[in-house]
């Protein structure tokens, strides 16, 4: 899955992480991942996750006067093929053994409070870019 999002107004708070591959297999249910970004963002803004970079994120409104953004996320969550949006918070965190990255541990949870609005796109066709 990827996912542009545009800062229309204000500032977000933005911390992705890199899930780290020896932890297939969660112990207690919880993920060990690697801190890739950590920063704040002012409107007008753009940026990217990308399937094997930064993909599991957090976004915290940043300003007293609010934030609007908007995501476009491909393929769209669909929990009918698998593609369930899943919600995970830090539990723990510690200094890789070089000192140069925070690892982290993921544990999934439920929020009450959060919903993902799924609209249609009938605008012209969208090309891949291909680098």
């Amino acid at each position: 899955m990827s996912v542009i999002s545009r800062v229309l107004y204000g500032s977000l708070h933005i911390k992705s992480y890199d899930l780290i591959k020896d932890s297939a297999a969660p112990r207690d249910k919880k993920l060990r991942a690697r801190l890739r970004v950590d920063e704040v963002i002012t409107a007008p803004y753009t940026t990217e996750l990308l399937p094997d970079y930064g993909n599991l994120h957090e976004i915290v409104g940043d300003d007293e006067i609010g934030c609007a953004f908007l995501d476009i996320i491909t393929p769209p969550y669909d929990s009918n093929v698998g593609r369930d949006c899943a919600y995970f918070r830090v539990v723990d965190s510690q200094d890789s053994n070089d000192n140069s990255e925070k690892i982290v541990m993921l544990e999934s949870y439920s929020p009450l409070d959060f919903d993902v609005i799924t609209e249609a796109y009938y605008g012209p066709h969208l090309q891949r870019y291909v680098s």
